[in-house]
């Protein structure tokens, strides 16, 4: 018996290690992340906490006026520096997309704030004027060192307006991100509030200078992958299991820093290329997913499989995703050149961000995704406990208790840790029973994966075999 015990431990280690290179490639499992961003404003909070960062813009009762203000902090994370932003715009856009309505010709800013900002770095407060969709004005406010209680900063605008705006654009950051490649110096920080414009008889309505009102936001992101918010989404419409990988791309918004953007999920870190992934030593392998997409215009999703070695890419291999009404599988076979030790797997419901304006509802879904020397069910298992196989360990006959189950009974299957098919039986339409039985007495000892196949969904459950 102890070497039978001793046996069932070095095979459930092996089990576990399995599954390392593609996690939660079933979409089983999901987590929520919230946070609170001022209301009408997008921040660095939207881009940061789906990938699980803390939240760097707050909302602070240490207020000037009113109950609330935005405190916003540089801060180190591993090796990546987050410099906290929010904006109701996108002031380092091209175009400067978003800002809100605003018809008056104001001459200057005021504004309150206390900050502790670090030597070489400064912190910015920007309002930047549109009319019909051209910028005629762009003012930039820095903030230096240590300003321990609020202090009022009044600016002119120079030059001044000349023309009436429709829209203004307005934002802060505890950095200076206006720097090429600049990510900031942790420790900086800024709290900024009673914003009001100069020289006008009104303010925006959607400006809330005090900051007062605060909006709670919701990202639903698959355990172990990150990407874009939104585009990220949790499915029903799966190939089997409960739940599926849902990718599509946005038109510009608030949230999205008014620009559209693919919906894009990543093992890595999709805003650090190389960044992140997790391990992989196979030379020759083949990624298998099962998928179904919807584009919008003559557009195509893509995958991207990147290898690293030693914290570097050493090669990848890439596929584009054409439109396919019903899940189908996709193979890509790969041949790295030598053995990485990690491995990045990115989606992408557009194929560069560039084009996403032009497709802005392509869909792209993503199932039971694996490498082949890991095969899915295995690979990647995700238990489920409403129904009963026992005895567990057993030593012959297994049973299972098929009363809970919804929907009636397709096919069952037994595989072993690598992923191979031990038994399989398949019934027929609309097949039901309270138990049905598995004769496992011509198995070695050891543990296996119950897959039952029902009208209603895949469930999975370990076993044990003595």
């Amino acid at each position: 018996m102890k070497k039978i015990t001793i046996l069932l431990a070095i095979l459930i280690g092996a089990f576990q290690s399995i599954g390392q290179s593609i996690p939660n490639g079933g979409f089983e499992a999901w987590s929520n992340h919230i946070w609170q961003d001022p209301t009408n404003y997008f921040s660095s909070n939207s881009r940061y906490v789906p990938y699980g960062y803390a939240v760097y813009v707050q909302k602070t009762n240490s207020a000037y006026h009113g109950s609330a203000a935005v405190q916003l902090q540089t801060t180190k994370v591993g090796p990546d520096t987050i410099s906290a932003y929010f904006a109701n715009g996108n002031p380092g856009g091209p175009v400067v997309p978003g800002g809100i309505p605003y018809n008056r010709k104001p001459t200057g800013i005021r504004f309150y704030y206390k900050c502790s900002i670090m030597t070489g770095d400064t912190g910015l407060v920007i309002a930047i004027f549109k009319l019909a969709g051209s910028v005629i004005g762009n003012y930039v406010f820095k903030v230096y060192g240590n300003v321990a209680s609020y202090t009022l900063s009044a600016n002119m605008f120079a030059p001044a307006l000349t023309q009436t705006p429709d829209t203004v654009v307005f934002g802060a950051t505890s950095s200076n991100l206006l720097i090429n490649n600049f990510r900031g110096i942790p420790g900086s920080n800024l709290t900024i509030d009673s914003v009001t414009f100069t020289g006008v008889v009104s303010q925006p309505a959607l400006l809330d200078g005090d900051f007062e009102n605060w909006t709670m936001d919701t990202a639903t992101f698959p355990n172990s992958w990150v990407g874009t918010y939104p585009g990220v989404f949790m499915s029903t419409d799966k190939y089997s299991g409960t739940y599926a990988l849902e990718l599509t791309t946005q038109a510009a918004s608030a949230a999205s820093n008014n620009s559209a953007q693919p919906g894009i999920a990543t093992t890595g870190n999709w805003f650090h290329y190389g960044w992140g992934g997790t391990p992989f030593n196979n030379q020759v392998d083949t990624l298998v997913f099962y998928y179904k997409y919807s584009p919008y215009g003559a557009d195509t999703a893509n995958v991207n499989v990147s290898f690293k070695k030693n914290g570097s890419i050493v090669n990848g291999v890439g596929r584009d995703i054409l439109g396919q009404p019903n899940y189908a599988m996709m193979s890509i076979p790969f041949n790295v050149g030598q053995v990485p030790d990690s491995v990045i797997v990115t989606f992408s419901s557009t194929r560069s961000w560039q084009l996403a304006a032009m497709h802005v509802g392509s869909d792209l879904k993503i199932d039971n995704l694996s490498m082949k020397s890991q095969p899915f069910g295995v690979a990647d298992i995700v238990e489920n406990t409403s129904f009963k196989a026992y005895p567990n360990p057993c030593s012959n006959i297994l049973s299972v208790d098929m009363q809970q189950f919804k929907g009636s009974v397709e096919q069952i299957g037994v595989y072993d840790i690598t992923g191979k098919l031990m038994e399989s039986k398949t019934y027929g339409v609309g097949y039901r029973d309270n138990v049905l039985t598995l004769d496992l007495g011509g198995f070695a000892g050891g543990t296996y994966i119950l897959n039952i196949k029902t009208s209603a969904g895949t469930y999975y459950q370990r076993v044990s075999k003595i």
